[in-house]
């Protein structure tokens, strides 16, 4: 058991997270001209999307890992837990991405007809490579789950020997899984942190610390530590980037993957001092928002926002408006249609 404390500050944390993931789906750095060199626009954007927000996935993660490992006890209860991750993660992510693939195919994104080549790229862009980007996460959590009595016995017995190795990988950014649909089977940032969760499970005491152990002197001074890494990072190379490339070099990556890992961690504790019931209201709406914050959401924010202002600065626009209806939209699925918003959100 974990405490309530606890309980609401990672709820609080999820809810900032899944904020920081709308902020790095809707960056507009693509759209700017950097001919002249980099500009107050592109760092703003750089530190918030590909400093700060890069907590949120391992976040995701070592949560996901924490609450699956928290309630886990074995072999014994593996084909409940499976169960349990249909109804939460498969039969939404499905469902989603399937109405995703429809409103695509309505508004011209997508172009396809009956052919068997086509019924493959269907199969594919529904359950393997869905069009909207941010399932590749979730698609990573029901691959973990499959090896879940693994994961679960190499830390029961191993305990710090596998959190060590495999965050060694994830620091160094070696991949272990192979490519399926032009994605990792799992990633190793997924695979680490999900790992450390279920570590963090068998010593919830290591968690509860974190909420309540922590003066407000010694986070004050972890912020200013982390706040740094993040800055001397784009300082160093403002253009970095390892998501499926290796543009970057190798003081950068360790100075990056530090800001993280203490990010991670960082991001409980503050919210333990944030716990609020407007936060722990919105919180419950999260899932949902990952899962419809971009597509097809991201065409109406677009055209609105087009008018408004230049496509590099869009971001200033589309990032608020697209949180607040993605948002409301929640909110009114769950009022209107309670069912549907159980299903799509996974009985959360």
């Amino acid at each position: 058991m974990i405490s309530q404390k606890l309980s609401d500050s990672l709820r609080v944390a999820n809810l900032f997270c899944t904020i920081l993931v709308v902020a790095i789906h809707y960056n507009t750095k693509h759209d700017m001209d950097l001919s002249s060199g980099y500009t107050w626009n592109y760092y703003f954007q750089e530190f918030l999307t590909n400093g700060i927000a890069r907590i949120a996935v391992p976040f995701f993660a070592f949560i996901a890992g924490f609450f699956f490992f928290v309630s886990y006890k074995g072999i014994s209860n593996y084909r409940f837990a499976v169960k349990k991750r249909i109804n939460s993660l498969f039969i939404p992510y499905v469902l989603a991405s399937i109405s995703i693939f429809i409103v695509e195919y309505i508004y011209g994104v997508i172009q396809w007809s009956l052919s068997l080549d086509n019924y493959a790229y269907l199969l594919r862009d529904i359950f393997f490579s869905p069009i909207s980007v941010q399932f590749w996460f979730l698609r990573d959590l029901m691959f973990l789950v499959l090896i879940t009595p693994l994961i679960f016995l190499l830390v029961k017995h191993l305990k710090l020997l596998v959190i060590v190795l495999v965050m060694t990988l994830w620091f160094f950014d070696i991949e272990l899984m192979p490519l399926l649909t032009g994605r990792y089977f799992i990633t190793i940032e997924t695979l680490s942190f999900f790992t450390l969760g279920c570590y963090c499970a068998q010593n919830t005491h290591l968690l509860e610390r974190l909420v309540t152990g922590i003066s407000n002197k010694v986070l004050l001074g972890i912020v200013g530590f982390y706040l740094f890494m993040c800055i001397v990072r784009i300082i160093l190379e403002p253009d970095m980037a390892n998501w499926y490339t290796d543009k970057y070099q190798l003081h950068t990556l360790i100075i990056q993957n530090i800001s993280i890992f203490i990010g991670v961690f960082l991001v409980v504790s503050l919210s333990s001092k944030a716990i609020h019931q407007k936060f722990l209201y919105l919180s419950q709406f999260t899932f949902f928002v990952y899962i419809f914050h971009l597509l097809p959401l991201s065409h109406l924010v677009g055209k609105i926002t087009s008018y408004m202002i230049s496509d590099a600065h869009k971001f200033y626009l589309t990032f608020p408006l697209a949180t607040l209806l993605v948002f409301i939209t929640a909110y009114f699925v769950k009022e209107k249609t309670p069912i549907v918003y159980k299903i799509l959100s996974g009985n959360r």
